[in-house]
């Protein structure tokens, strides 16, 4: 009996650690297509309520549009700032803020706090991102810094944006993890993309 409650356990860790790697999406076959991927991070200069100091990984939901389609698609942001897109048209896409997301910031926790982003996407012509097939287009980093003003009823948050390269190994490492079974593993990676926001 004991032998056998060992066996379930071990075929339960086994499954729990395998199943990401068989539910993660595969290259669409016979099809030319290619993938989008950046990140998003935000840092905080001062301490606000329960908020200290630093730099964040906040969900933002993001709309990436085709341009020559106009096909939509909404994507969010995870908890370590990553957002990708798998198994695109090649062409040329748009990248905005998501109308699934008002323009506040809102934790992991749900909690929302006062930084707004709609200076960083809302209102603007967004970033422009070419795919091209078989290939990872990789979108510059978004840094936004949410500078702590005071405010005569309350601290309320300035942010403002610079676009930053990111380490090619460092972007390559986080998909590979998801990536598991290797599916994407004959794609290439393209140069960083996007110079600034229109």
């Amino acid at each position: 009996m004991k032998k056998l409650m060992i066996l379930f356990f071990t075929l339960a860790l086994f499954l729990l650690y395998n199943i990401p790697c068989y539910s993660f999406p595969r290259p669409k076959k016979n099809k030319d297509v290619g993938c989008i991927i950046g990140r998003i991070e935000i840092e905080i200069d001062k301490n606000w309520k329960r908020l200290e100091a630093g730099v964040y990984y906040f969900d933002i939901w993001l709309q990436i549009i085709n341009k020559n389609t106009g096909k939509k698609y909404n994507i969010v942001s995870k908890n370590d700032g990553y957002y990708y897109l798998l198994n695109l048209p090649p062409g040329d896409y748009v990248i905005l803020k998501s109308d699934f997301q008002d323009n506040n910031i809102y934790s992991p926790s749900f909690s929302s706090y006062p930084i707004s982003i709609s200076n960083i996407f809302f209102g603007k012509k967004g970033i422009d991102v070419n795919v091209q097939p078989n290939t990872f287009t990789v979108v510059k980093s978004i840094k936004i810094f949410a500078e702590l003003l005071p405010d005569k009823i309350e601290h309320v948050f300035k942010t403002s944006y610079v676009l930053e390269d990111m380490d090619i190994e460092d972007v390559k490492d986080y998909f590979n993890y998801l990536d598991k079974r290797n599916f994407w593993a004959d794609f290439t990676w393209g140069d960083i993309t996007s110079d600034s926001l229109n």
